[in-house]
């Protein structure tokens, strides 16, 4: 059996837009069937779940499609204003939970770089320095 493939950042961010736009009842197989007709992705629900981010917004919209507001069903014979202004709420909307989504890993990759920090403070003391350490490269002192 050969070993799954990896996921690019892009890619990793398109399997998130599309959950994070997901309207109807989300489940891995059918993410997993239009992953293979959009993108071209073909993974398993174990390998797409390994994935941080799309684990995340996954359960994070399945949660949202059950138990949210945004659960509201379609009202028949619309006029175009009304698609416009239907269709700039729901993008409001996916908006407003990417970038829920966007803090909430932010928070996390914070915490973690706070206890590296911590750790490396904690194990070399004085003899580190943290400006030093997150100068860019091409700024760094030559040794």
């Amino acid at each position: 059996m050969p070993a799954p493939a990896q996921l690019s950042q892009k890619q990793i961010e398109q399997v998130c837009k599309m959950i994070i736009g997901w309207t109807d009842k989300l489940t891995w197989q059918a993410l997993r069937k239009q992953l293979e007709a959009k993108h071209g992705i073909t993974l398993t629900r174990q390998a797409l779940a390994s994935y941080y981010a799309i684990g995340q917004a996954y359960q994070t919209r399945k949660n949202e499609l059950k138990y949210g507001p945004n659960n509201i069903p379609a009202r028949p014979a619309v006029t175009r204003e009304e698609i416009t202004l239907a269709e700039a709420l729901a993008e409001i909307e996916r908006l407003k939970r990417e970038n829920a989504r966007l803090e909430r890993i932010k928070d996390k990759q914070l915490m973690v770089l706070r206890n590296a920090m911590a750790n490396l403070k904690k194990k070399f003391g004085d003899r580190i320095d943290l400006q030093e350490l997150f100068r860019p490269m091409t700024q760094r002192k030559s040794q």
